[in-house]
């Protein structure tokens, strides 16, 4: 097993001592979602792909179902996010304001569209997942970019946006909404956002400190 310190030893014996045969099995963690034996960056992407799936939808999974109530949503993000951390065996967990700084800032924008920029900064960033709130009764998500012209992976689940991404140090994106109404105070408001530093260690942002500027660009 890549993964020994979580092996169960399961021995069977077969009426001799000479015969007995003792294996050791791996308990695969629920954060191990695409079965490779580690908890990393790929198993965030997985569970991406089938946030906000219902039952009876093409991509919905009942493994990403955790709470077994017929969608996969944030109540199940949580859940996983949870044994995701515990299951990392690396660096030390950081949070708060070592972790690194969170920024929002509104773009100007001619087509049209309401353009909110988030900025990550953290020296050692090698990926992360955000969820994201904002008011669906005046905005409609179209979609997120990367200052290189790449998209990360997007989920829509009532008015929230899981953002997962890799990256290469401080990162830049900028989200997409088309507005149906007057859009007042702040448009994105995180709710968690978790950070993979490159010695594996899992970064929580302090939310308390998270700058915003609503004012056009």
């Amino acid at each position: 097993t890549r993964q020994p310190e979580k092996a169960r030893i399961i021995e069977i014996k077969t009426g001799s001592e000479a015969s007995s045969l003792i294996i050791g099995l791996a308990r695969r963690s629920m954060a191990d979602l695409n079965g490779d034996g580690v908890v990393d960056l790929g198993d965030l992407f997985v569970f991406a792909q089938g946030f906000g799936q219902y039952k009876g939808m093409p991509n919905y999974s009942e493994m990403l179902d955790i709470n077994k109530d017929g969608r996969t949503d944030f109540d199940d993000f949580f859940v996983f996010a949870s044994d995701f951390s515990n299951n990392r065996k690396a660096g030390k967990p950081v949070a708060g304001a070592q972790a690194g700084k969170l920024s929002f800032s509104t773009v100007d924008e001619p087509s049209g569209l309401l353009a909110v920029r988030m900025n990550l900064e953290a020296a050692d960033l090698t990926g992360f997942s955000a969820v994201l709130a904002f008011d669906e009764g005046v905005l409609t998500f179209v979609r997120a970019e990367r200052k290189d012209g790449g998209s990360p992976t997007a989920s829509i689940a009532r008015g929230e946006i899981l953002l997962t991404d890799r990256a290469d140090g401080p990162t830049s994106i900028t989200l997409y909404f088309r507005p149906s109404g007057d859009v007042t105070g702040n448009p994105v408001t995180p709710k968690m956002v978790v950070l993979l530093g490159s010695d594996g260690a899992v970064r929580l942002l302090d939310l308390a400190d998270v700058r915003v500027d609503a004012t056009p660009k």
